[in-house]
């Protein structure tokens, strides 16, 4: 959801790790070769869908006893980790927000062409 106001709204987040630095075993829940799974959804307080890939970024590259993120997402932090035992996001994965594909690049994220 775009906000003009610049006051925070719910994003819905889809976090897509490269299936080429996902070090899971087939049958686990992915499909070989497809190249992205989604290893969760979650929403997040943001006031565009770029500062929600931020915030989602900070969410994967947290642990429970390291958060690089606000302590609200302590859960879905937990969640990625701990439950779904993933790996911390990187350059090549996808960040989903509302519909909206962004990649994860070297610096910040790039909008996916439709």
């Amino acid at each position: 959801m775009r906000n003009g106001s610049g006051t925070p709204a719910d994003h819905h987040v889809a976090v897509l790790l490269s299936q080429e630095r996902v070090y899971a075993h087939p049958g686990e829940g992915y499909e070989p070769l497809s190249g992205h799974i989604t290893a969760i959804e979650f929403l997040v307080q943001a006031t565009s869908p770029e500062a929600a890939c931020e915030i989602a970024y900070g969410v994967t590259n947290s642990d429970p006893t390291d958060l690089h993120c606000d302590a609200a997402y302590l859960e879905v932090v937990r969640s990625y980790r701990e439950i779904g035992g993933f790996r911390s996001a990187t350059v090549g994965d996808i960040f989903v927000v509302d519909g909206e594909s962004f990649v994860c690049a070297r610096f910040g994220f790039s909008r996916v062409p439709v």
